[in-house]
């Protein structure tokens, strides 16, 4: 059995004759009337890196919360929602390298899911005593 090859240039004859080569300096371009039929997207030898020096102490990324804040939202959802909103937000902080804004919106979050949480049981607590008296 006979194999054939994935590009046949048998058809395509030979290839151009060129005149004389280009001068230094000028631009070279192909002779009129050659059309390039193997032509290739360009070939990289290596990826684009991106590399980052750390400098003294890393700085710790701040919790989000957002599991505590999602649970919250049970209990009272105003402060739930204020809370689950920082806590996403915290993550895009976070996601985008601003450490400094992530530790002031994850504290918010901490506070906004808290205070749900405690405003969530009073108010439970509150219309259990009800009904018991």
């Amino acid at each position: 059995m006979e194999q054939k090859l994935l590009l046949d240039d048998s058809n395509l004859g030979p290839a151009p004759a060129y005149d004389t080569q280009p001068a230094a300096g000028h631009a070279y371009y192909p002779p009129v009337g050659y059309q390039n039929v193997n032509s290739y997207a360009p070939v990289y030898t290596h990826q684009p890196v991106m590399s980052t020096t750390m400098v003294g102490n890393a700085e710790v990324v701040p919790r989000d919360y957002l599991c505590l804040s999602a649970i919250s939202i049970v209990f009272c959802w105003p402060f739930g929602l204020a809370a689950l909103f920082m806590a996403i937000k915290t993550r895009h902080m976070i996601a985008y390298g601003n450490i400094a804004a992530a530790m002031e919106t994850s504290k918010i979050a901490r506070i906004f899911a808290i205070s749900a949480l405690v405003f969530g049981c009073l108010l439970l607590a509150s219309s259990v005593a009800m009904l018991l008296v």
